[in-house]
């Protein structure tokens, strides 16, 4: 949020709980002053609020702490949404993502990498939509289940 701070240029789409105290404590009045910054609350994914946003975003930018695998990222892979993560969100993204280096997540490197971002052309900014949404059917459910199932037979036959 703090990377978005004045760059009225660039939109920013927020989806989360609206439950945090926290949060609204400290962040309330930067949304206030930026109004190019939209908190939607949570999302439920596949609800016309979901597709109206995911039309509008072109990268997930997401700087997690720690993450096992970020859900969040794949599904908007599955839009074709470019993400823009560190390494700690555990989505594997070469050759169509863009990583944040630790020095890129403080507010200001992350704002240069924003606006870098926001002047790549529109032909290229296609084929990494293409390529995000090819790379998303790694972690679909059927494969998870082929996997599985897969990983089961050779636990049994070994016996």
């Amino acid at each position: 949020l703090e990377a978005f701070d004045g760059m009225s240029d660039l939109e920013l789409h927020v989806c989360g709980p609206d439950t945090e105290e926290d949060f609204w404590g400290y962040y309330q009045p930067l949304l206030n002053r930026n109004p190019q910054i939209k908190y939607h609350g949570f999302v439920k994914v596949g609800s016309d609020k979901f597709y109206n946003i995911m039309n509008k975003v072109t990268f997930n930018v997401f700087t997690s702490a720690a993450e096992g695998l970020a859900t969040s990222v794949l599904t908007t892979m599955r839009m074709g949404v470019i993400p823009v993560i560190n390494y700690e969100s555990g989505v594997p993204i070469d050759g169509f993502g863009y990583s944040i280096s630790e020095e890129q997540s403080k507010p200001k490197e992350l704002r240069k990498l924003l606006v870098d971002l926001s002047q790549i052309n529109n032909n290229k900014l296609e084929r990494k939509s293409i390529l995000t949404h090819k790379a998303s059917m790694e972690f679909c459910q059927d494969n998870f289940k082929n996997r599985l199932i897969d990983a089961i037979q050779q636990l049994t036959n070994k016996g």
